[in-house]
């Protein structure tokens, strides 16, 4: 069998492929003729389809900016809003500073193991950790703003509710013993 890979036949043309695998064939090497007319049946089948579509630009993907860098390290501080919420929650509830900072680890943790179970269905939409991928949107050709509309909001929403119940606590909590 000849090594000589199909993608190559893009590059040399389908006549030098046949003068190689002729060679091939004369320096005793087994060469699959059927497998040679089936890459130059795909390669001209990819050549009249490529010819059929419009013709454009090789790479039409808008220039990759600073801001789309900035929007994305935003959104990916927004989404871990939530975890530094229940950190501060869990930091006014304990007394040791560790414990906190486990918890809200652990909580992160659980809600991407159960994000990842699809039995789950629409249950998982609730999860904190549901919408932390969305930033990948931004590097669509077509950005779809939904899924970091819905992500941001509820790490805004959850990350409020954590710290004012923290601030409630802390208001009732007897700090000097």
């Amino acid at each position: 069998m000849s090594s000589i890979a199909p993608t190559q036949t893009y590059r040399k043309g389908i006549a030098a492929y046949l003068d190689e695998m002729e060679a091939a064939e004369r320096d005793g090497e087994v060469v699959d003729w059927d497998g040679v007319y089936a890459v130059i049946y795909e390669a001209d089948a990819r050549e009249r389809e490529r010819d059929a579509l419009p013709r454009r630009r090789r790479f039409e993907q808008p220039p990759r900016g600073r801001g789309e860098i900035a929007a994305i390290g935003g959104f990916l501080f927004v989404s871990l809003l939530f975890a530094a919420g229940v950190a501060f929650l869990m930091s006014v509830l304990t007394d040791a500073p560790l414990g906190a900072v486990g918890a809200a680890v652990v909580l992160v943790i659980i809600s991407n193991i159960l994000n990842a179970i699809e039995a789950l269905g629409s249950l998982r939409e609730w999860l904190p950790t549901h919408y932390s991928q969305a930033w990948l949107d931004l590097l669509a050709t077509d950005v779809d703003w939904t899924n970091m509309a819905r992500g941001a909001s509820y790490s805004i929403v959850a990350c409020a509710l954590c710290v004012g119940y923290a601030v409630y606590r802390f208001d009732r909590k007897d700090v000097v013993s």
